[in-house]
């Protein structure tokens, strides 16, 4: 008698995971939107919560000033640091504009020094007889419609990913948008983050889950700040 109740236990739940998928897969219209919100919502997220813990010991140091005898608030402090961060990262990019444009620009300037040396070293090779018997325009032929056939292939992806670049464009938009509201209220609201998590547990699981999250912001924190300085020391 156990094992048949078992067996049906077992079909029971089988099937409720058959009629969930198949419920799943007759809402793709509600979860494609749903997918899409998620996917363009954690790249963001992850990037803030980097942010935030590379940022947190500096937070730290601006809550200790104090001016005409009072502490800086906490969300003065936590837009200093969004403006310091941003003024950052958009100097380092204007500090790389220039040195790329003058590689691209020598790179420019060396391609018809380069042809004409090409041409040179055909004139001086076709002197000897070894290359004048050898019949050339084959390969002249075969290389150029190589070449066609490349540029032809090249402005095909470029019109067929239009629509790629266009998205990636507006992903990094979102980036750069969302970003820096994200790190703001993480760093001005993150003492609030463990009250309202705590609400939800009995008084009696309240201490543990404090506990729990505070291990873990230590031991993000940690890993997340050794990885930054690793990749400043390699930088």
């Amino acid at each position: 008698m156990t094992n048949e109740r078992k067996i049906l236990l077992w079909s029971l739940e089988a099937l409720i995971v058959v009629c969930l998928l198949w419920v799943g897969s007759q809402l793709t219209f509600i979860l494609a939107p749903l997918i899409t919100f998620i996917s363009a919502i954690f790249i963001p997220l992850v990037v803030s919560i980097f942010l935030y813990y590379m940022m947190r010991p500096l937070l730290g140091l601006l809550l200790k000033i104090k001016i005409k005898g009072h502490h800086l608030p906490r969300s003065i402090a936590s837009l200093l640091i969004v403006i310091l961060l941003l003024t950052a990262i958009i100097s380092v990019i204007l500090a790389l504009i220039q040195p790329v444009i003058n590689e691209f620009n020598e790179l420019l300037s060396w391609l018809p020094h380069a042809t004409k040396q090409g041409q040179a070293l055909i004139n001086e090779i076709s002197h000897y007889d070894w290359v004048r018997r050898v019949d050339l325009s084959s390969y002249y032929d075969q290389i150029s419609d190589n070449l066609t056939k490349f540029l032809k292939r090249t402005v095909n992806v470029l019109s067929t990913s239009a629509g790629s670049l266009i998205g990636m464009v507006a992903n990094v938009v979102v980036i750069i948008v969302t970003v820096p509201v994200m790190l703001f209220y993480m760093l001005k609201d993150s003492p609030k983050f463990t009250p309202s998590i705590q609400r939800f547990f009995s008084e009696r699981h309240a201490k543990e889950v404090r506990e729990l999250l505070h291990q873990m912001n230590q031991t993000l924190s940690s890993y997340i700040a050794g990885q930054a300085l690793e990749c400043l020391f390699v930088a």
